[in-house]
């Protein structure tokens, strides 16, 4: 499956054509305490916001099976780091890409639904997920004495690594981060609604068994897109091998 990989391609080139550092988020890095449950952090007890509506936010996961696609614990910033935020509201860029084996047109709606849930399930110590997958946005906010520590995004980094790591298809995973405004999630916005609408397409597919392409809204999406022509392909031999067994008994 391939759903993604343009997409994958066009957001690494906006984010390198910045200036950025490479972080490594191999083994032996700080590690971000993390917490038994959910944290909730007041505004009076932030040191810093990442994605504050006033600010913007962009988040996004994006997998593909093709290795030479994503390199495996590093992390691309742009803008400042955590601990150099000398404002108490940055704007918030986050594109996960991850190296995923075993996807196929039976298996990969449900896949993706998990990964797209899976930043909730974040529970770190002082940090705080306010997020909404539906609209692409991620807000959170960093506890002021947790902020007072130091803890930049090597750290949170290594623990969105082991959070998508517990998936056993997911091989690696890239992460590219900003906290400027240039590339900042204005810039972001055009790919996360051609990976929406691919999405929604897929999702019309399973969740209504949508093969009459005549009356669907997302033909020019698939049309573009093989990895949806395949989906369709396959869900629609295998929705009417159901029927013939149904018509037979």
């Amino acid at each position: 499956m391939n759903l993604f990989d343009d997409i994958i391609t066009a957001t690494k080139e906006k984010m390198l054509a910045a200036k950025h550092r490479c972080i490594d988020l191999g083994s032996g890095g700080t590690v971000w305490p993390s917490s038994s449950g959910p944290e909730l952090v007041l505004e009076k007890d932030a040191g810093v916001e990442l994605g504050h509506p006033a600010e913007g936010s962009f988040s996004l996961p994006l997998w593909t099976a093709d290795a030479s696609l994503v390199q495996p614990g590093r992390l691309t910033l742009v803008g400042p780091d955590l601990h150099e935020s000398g404002t108490p509201r940055l704007p918030f860029v986050k594109i996960v890409l991850l190296l995923v084996s075993g996807f196929d047109e039976n298996n990969c709606h449900a896949r993706h639904r998990e990964l797209s849930l899976l930043q909730h399930r974040l529970t770190l110590e002082g940090y705080m997920v306010r997020a909404a997958s539906l609209y692409q946005q991620e807000w959170s906010r960093v506890d002021r004495h947790i902020h007072g520590k130091g803890y930049g995004f090597g750290a949170l980094g290594r623990a969105w690594v082991q959070l998508y790591r517990q998936k056993p298809y997911v091989q690696a995973v890239e992460l590219m981060v900003s906290t400027s405004l240039s590339p900042g999630p204005q810039q972001f916005a055009p790919f996360g609604r051609k990976a929406g609408a691919r999405i929604a397409a897929m999702n019309r597919m399973i969740d209504e068994l949508a093969f009459d392409c005549s009356d669907c809204e997302y033909t020019d999406v698939c049309g573009e897109v093989a990895a949806l022509r395949n989906m369709r392909a396959a869900l629609k031999k295998r929705h009417g091998r159901h029927e013939g067994v149904n018509r037979a008994r």
